[in-house]
């Protein structure tokens, strides 16, 4: 995958990202401002991390297949770097312990299972590897 189909294919899922999380985050919290706070907090991060974390996979050359690669993907992407960083934010616009951890556990479980359709979408559909 070259620089260019990383970036497109970063875009592409965090378009769908802020959408999910600012509607998720809407339907816990009630508050159109605070959902998207988070959302825009969040996925201005995940951009950046998400491009390196592809960056750095055009790399790996593991004899995983292409089912386990695509899983071991979303499990690194999602939970090592998503959960840690939405819960922080999610704690700093609602000062909520409840909701520094729900968020996060109802998004990342959800967007692993979402990653991973993607990933196979993307791989079947728009790439040659």
């Amino acid at each position: 995958m070259k620089s260019g189909e990383s970036f497109v294919k970063s875009l592409i899922w965090r378009i769908s990202g802020i959408i999910w999380l600012t509607l998720l985050t809407y339907l816990l919290t009630k508050s159109s401002v605070i959902a998207a706070g988070i959302a825009v907090s969040h996925h201005t991060t995940c951009v950046f991390t998400y491009y390196l974390h592809e960056r750095i996979w055009t790399k790996v050359k593991w004899a995983l297949g292409k089912k386990r690669r695509s899983v071991t993907k979303s499990v690194t992407y999602e939970i090592i770097t998503c959960h840690i960083m939405l819960g922080l934010i999610s704690w700093v616009f609602t000062h909520k312990v409840q909701q520094m951890a729900l968020i996060p556990i109802i998004y990342v479980n959800s967007r692993i299972i979402m990653y991973y359709f993607y990933e196979r979408i993307w791989r079947n559909f728009f790439s040659d590897n």
